[in-house]
């Protein structure tokens, strides 16, 4: 792979100006792709999906530590290329791969492993955007402007007979996104009205332990994360720490978090 240097103005050794995914992007995020690219030690490898399934973005590591950035043809904004590389900027500061670990045979299903992954979209990214919002906000864009565009548009709309745990994880992930008190206001008052208000009561206990807690490290992330599993699981599943360890990926080494699942 040809990697290109930069400066910390993001100009390519060649005197071109950087412009990642075709980003105008500014200096303070231009400098950021630069301090993750030389964490790892490998040029980000950038991907645009055209899949009408795909939305924002998402990012990988590959087996030799090289990151991957995908971004959504039609999201190609400054806030979701930040978003992604504070993910990967979680990485280098030590923030895990979650490993699920459960005895019982009955529950080691595809199934179950999409479930699982799934949860830490839901819940473990929302903590990590807690923690990495006011970095995105002090380069002066506006993090995850979709959430608000959520709340206002769900207000408005009726949701009597949707799932209960898809309830109560977009009221924890709006609630801790959304900085607009009126809005949340709003939010709680659209879950009362369609005989949603046990589901808000959770979501809204997982978001207070996020905000109470107001995770720094990887290990207070992650025990935020386990305490909102709990929380959501409440009587039918216990999530617990078992190990810490590490795994060599290239040039990094990446943590990796042991979380045993207790089904009752």
């Amino acid at each position: 792979m040809l990697l290109v240097t930069f400066s910390a103005a993001g100009v390519p050794s060649n005197g071109q100006i950087r412009k990642p995914f075709g980003i105008e992007a500014r200096p303070a995020l231009l400098a950021l792709m630069l301090e993750v690219e030389r964490g790892f030690g490998h040029a980000i490898i950038e991907r645009i999906s055209d899949s009408s399934e795909f939305a924002y973005g998402s990012f990988t590591i590959d087996a030799n530590g090289v990151p991957t950035i995908t971004l959504a043809k039609d999201d190609l904004t400054e806030a979701n290329l930040a978003h992604e590389l504070m993910h990967l900027k979680l990485v280098l500061q030590g923030h895990p791969r979650i490993d699920w670990r459960t005895r019982d045979s009955r529950f080691l299903t595809m199934e179950m492993a999409k479930e699982l992954a799934g949860l830490l979209t839901t819940i473990r990214d929302a903590i990590e955007h807690f923690i990495f919002r006011p970095s995105i906000t002090a380069m002066g864009i506006a993090a995850d402007p979709e959430d608000i565009e959520a709340v206002a548009r769900y207000v408005h709309e009726r949701h009597l007979k949707e799932d209960q745990q898809f309830s109560i994880l977009r009221f924890f992930g709006l609630t801790l996104s959304v900085r607009d008190s009126a809005l949340r206001h709003q939010l709680l008052a659209s879950y009362n009205r369609d005989g949603l208000k046990a589901e808000a009561l959770t979501g809204r206990n997982m978001a207070l332990q996020v905000q109470r807690a107001n995770p720094k490290t990887p290990k207070e992330a992650t025990d935020c994360l386990i305490a909102c599993l709990n929380i959501y699981w409440a009587g039918k599943r216990s999530a617990t720490l078992l190990s810490w360890s590490s795994e060599r990926l290239g040039n990094i080494t990446r943590a990796v978090a042991a979380i045993g699942v207790t089904f009752y």
